[in-house]
């Protein structure tokens, strides 16, 4: 098997979308995955940002950062850091301290993006990270979308190592020498995913040693298939649709179009969701 440099030049060569002087933010936390995202894409010659947010929420964190921004001042990688105050934004909105850390993240990602001019967020999830996601989404009663994982790509967001696992990121980062440290989030009894990721996962390989591949094996069948119904969604849309003034109608939520409801209720269930999925 090519190395994982090799890898990741072959997967960057893929997305056609991608320019080759094209600017990424990485998302890096100085876990193992994000290190290794982020020296790999330094050696290949990319244009990177490290982008840091600090969570407020440990005291350790603060070293965390300063040794992040070492990092990447040693190999002149651009460095931009930032604050949030996870534990408040899970009071003010009433959501759980993991939501709150996710849409964090994210904000200061595109914010960060913004800042620097950079066309492309990179993440460093990982094909445990997809299965992860899958057991959790299975637990909340998802239904197919919920079971094809973590996507390559969302709008500007690229997650180029979800065929890498996470074993290899941390080999690599031994390997190369490189500084990381383990996010205590990964235990924390708090976090759905740490259950996941500690108790469910270990019990599923002990069943199954082949458990992953099986896992991202049903994600690309759902995807695939999901594919399909989004077309024969979208097809049969195109069929219902009637002048926005006419009768027995009714419209997407941005007053676009407008489609006939009779046609529309005679669509088998699935693909009446799969269709109100694709309007909203």
């Amino acid at each position: 098997m090519p190395d994982l440099l090799e890898r990741l030049r072959e997967k960057l060569e893929s997305w056609s979308w991608l320019g080759p002087e094209d600017r990424i933010v990485v998302a890096y936390s100085g876990g193992a995955d994000s290190t290794c995202l982020l020296d790999l894409l330094h050696r290949l010659g990319r244009d990177v940002v490290a982008a840091h947010l600090h969570h407020g929420m440990r005291p350790e964190a603060d070293e965390e950062m300063r040794r992040c921004e070492a990092f990447c001042a040693e190999r002149g990688i651009p460095f931009v850091g930032g604050r949030a105050d996870v534990p408040g934004m899970s009071r003010t909105y009433g959501i759980g301290l993991e939501e709150a850390g996710r849409r964090a993240r994210y904000e200061f990602l595109q914010r960060s993006a913004l800042r620097t001019l950079s066309p492309w967020i990179a993440t460093a999830h990982t094909a445990d990270d997809s299965v992860e996601t899958i057991l959790l989404n299975l637990a909340r009663g998802a239904g197919l979308k919920g079971l094809e994982g973590i996507p390559e790509r969302r709008g500007n967001i690229l997650r180029p190592l979800l065929g890498v696992a996470r074993a290899e990121t941390r080999e690599y980062c031994h390997e190369r020498g490189l500084w990381f440290h383990d996010d205590p989030a990964n235990e924390d009894p708090r976090f759905a995913r740490s259950h996941v990721r500690r108790d469910l996962v270990p019990a599923f390989r002990r069943l199954n040693p082949a458990f992953d591949k099986a896992v991202l094996r049903l994600a690309a069948v759902a995807a695939a298939e999901s594919e399909v119904l989004d077309e024969a969604a979208g097809r049969a849309m195109e069929s219902f649709e009637v002048p926005l003034n006419g009768p027995l109608r009714f419209l997407t939520a941005d007053a676009e179009a407008a489609f006939d409801r009779a046609s529309f209720a005679s669509l088998p269930l699935g693909l009446a969701r799969r269709a109100a999925r694709l309007l909203i």
